[in-house]
C-alpha cells in the first residue's frame, strides 16, 4: 500500500499493481492490476467502514473519470457515510431493479385514475396486504413463477379458490403493466389453472392459456 496525492501527473507514473491512497483525501484509491489481456487496468476506488464492516466501492475508470472528477464522487460517496447511509447497499439495490412494493405503488397510482373505487380498494387489498404475496422488498425480476403459484396455491388452500383466482388476475395484471415500461422482463404469474372435462379444477397452477 503506497500514499501519494492522486492526481494526474502523479498517477501517469504510476505503473505497479498494488493500491495507491491519497495523501489529502482519507478513503479515496486507486486500483492498479494487470488485466487478462496483458494491460494494466486502473479504477478510483472508496473505502469506508459501516458498523464493524470495511468496504470498498469502485468508483469508475481512470479512462472515463479524471483525478477531479473521481474526488468529487469520493467526497460525496464519504459524506453519505458520515450521515449514516450505505453506499453500497444503495448500490446494490439500484442494480437489483425495481421491488414489487415500488411496482405497485406506481400501479396504484396510475389504476387509480381508471378503476372505480370499488376496484381500486381490491386491487390494492390483494397487491398490498402481505397476506397474499409478501414481496414488498422483492425485485421484480427476482420474483419466479415457483414464488407465486406457491401464494397462490397457498391462498387457495387457505382461502378458497376464488380468492386465488381474483389475486392471480391482479398479479398478472400487475406484471403486463411492468413489462410495457420496462421494469419486468418477464411474467411469471400463471395464467390459469388446467381444468378436467368435467371443469373441475386440477391441482397446481400452469401457464397453460
Amino acid at each position: 500500500m503506497a500514499i501519494t496525492k492522486l492526481e494526474r501527473k502523479a498517477i501517469a507514473e504510476l505503473q505497479s499493481e498494488g493500491l495507491y491512497w491519497d495523501r489529502e483525501l482519507k478513503g479515496f484509491g486507486l486500483k492498479i492490476r494487470l488485466g487478462a489481456d496483458g494491460t494494466m487496468q486502473r479504477s478510483w476506488i472508496v473505502q469506508f467502514r459501516i458498523g464493524t464492516q470495511q468496504r470498498k466501492q469502485k468508483i469508475g475508470d481512470v479512462a472515463k473519470l479524471n483525478a477531479d472528477q473521481a474526488r468529487k464522487r469520493a467526497t460525496e460517496i464519504l459524506a453519505k457515510v458520515t450521515l449514516g447511509q450505505d453506499p453500497v447497499a444503495e448500490k446494490r439495490a439500484a442494480q437489483a431493479g425495481m421491488t414489487f412494493g415500488a411496482a405497485v405503488e406506481a400501479y396504484l397510482k396510475l389504476k387509480a385514475t381508471k378503476l372505480r373505487p370499488s376496484s381500486l380498494r381490491v386491487a390494492t387489498l390483494y397487491l398490498t396486504n402481505p397476506r397474499y404475496f409478501p414481496f414488498a422488498k422483492k425485485p421484480l425480476d427476482r420474483i419466479t413463477l415457483s414464488d407465486v403459484s406457491a401464494r397462490l396455491d397457498t391462498i387457495t388452500t387457505d382461502i378458497s379458490p376464488d380468492t386465488a383466482s381474483q389475486c392471480r388476475a391482479h398479479i398478472s395484471a400487475l406484471f403486463t403493466w411492468a413489462m410495457t415500461r420496462g421494469h419486468a422482463i418477464s411474467n411469471p404469474s400463471p395464467i390459469r389453472k388446467t381444468r378436467r372435462a368435467t371443469g373441475r379444477a386440477n391441482a397446481g397452477w400452469t401457464t397453460t392459456k
